[in-house]
């Protein structure tokens, strides 16, 4: 069988699943622990794909998604992106890239952004007229073809609300299915 093998930012990262390697401009990474290598893995295997808080703290850390989950992938992306040469940090530079108040992906391109996205139909709702698009896979909002930037909350909230764009919804129905009724 063939090894797995990811890559991200321009090919420039290769991520090799099996062998648990990590090559960055065809330089083997020696200094990757195992942890930063599981999140590299998991942000490589969907490039431009961001991962929540919630899942990266349950899939690489194996626990619950809170402040001390959130505190450790951060110092872990710090990490990675030290080792991959990318010490600014910046949610526009580097490999991997930050969403602020959602979570994290690894780019496909250095030069992508978050405007370029994949139009399929299950991975897109559009609503207001089709100015307004929910990119499902990403936890992104745009507005004529811009970023919104909105909190996981709010868009929890649209994304609830555009499933039925033409039927109005209780308030209380709506806590209930974002709080859980708290």
């Amino acid at each position: 069988m063939a090894e797995e093998i990811y890559q991200i930012a321009d090919d420039r990262v290769e991520v090799a699943v099996e062998a648990r390697t990590v090559h960055a401009d065809g330089q083997l990474l020696e200094q990757v622990s195992p942890l930063q290598f599981d999140l590299l893995a998991t942000l490589a295997s969907k490039p431009d794909n961001i991962f929540p808080w919630a899942i990266l703290s349950q899939e690489v850390l194996d626990r619950e998604d809170n402040r001390s989950s959130r505190a450790s992938l951060r110092e872990r992306v710090v990490r990675v992106r030290d080792h991959l040469g990318d010490e600014l940090g910046d949610n526009h530079e580097g490999a991997i890239r930050a969403r602020q108040g959602v979570g994290y992906y690894a780019v496909s391109s250095l030069t992508s952004t978050l405007e370029s996205f994949d139009q399929g139909d299950n991975a897109l709702r559009r609503i207001a007229g089709g100015r307004v698009a929910i990119h499902l896979d990403k936890w992104v909002v745009t507005r004529d073809d811009q970023v919104l930037d909105i909190t996981p909350t709010e868009y929890r909230i649209l994304n609830l609300l555009s499933k039925q764009p033409d039927v109005p919804q209780h308030i209380a129905e709506i806590c209930k299915e974002i709080w859980g009724g708290r």
